[in-house]
């Protein structure tokens, strides 16, 4: 269920952010998501953002956004991923955000441009 409200939100995203910039690549084409650290141990649980396009491109693609604890959307966290061009997916390390342990991370695009 996490993952299609990612998803839901990734492609409302797009969709905004393709009327303001006309260099966005096709919502069907980008997934990006927030993956939790395998396993999670310890007093906190983390969390990385990974960036996966359906195609590869000539050009880098670039998105930014913030990563949160889930049902808090702020912007104190925010992530830049590039996927050079040629290339599948970029993503951050699997402890690039720490939220408690009884919580999720969330994730919000700013842009995705190339």
């Amino acid at each position: 269920m996490k993952k299609i409200h990612i998803i839901t939100l990734v492609i409302i995203s797009i969709f905004r952010i393709n009327a303001i910039n006309a260099q966005i690549v096709p919502c069907a084409a980008i997934n990006v998501e927030a993956f939790p650290k395998n396993p999670q141990a310890g007093l906190y649980n983390y969390f990385g953002v990974r960036v996966t396009l359906a195609q590869t491109y000539d050009q880098d693609i670039t998105v930014n956004g913030y990563i949160y604890d889930e049902g808090d959307p702020n912007n104190d966290h925010p992530y830049s991923l590039t996927v050079t061009a040629g290339n599948l997916s970029a993503e951050t390390d699997d402890n690039f955000y720490q939220t408690s342990p009884a919580n999720n991370a969330a994730l919000d695009i700013s842009s995705i441009t190339r």
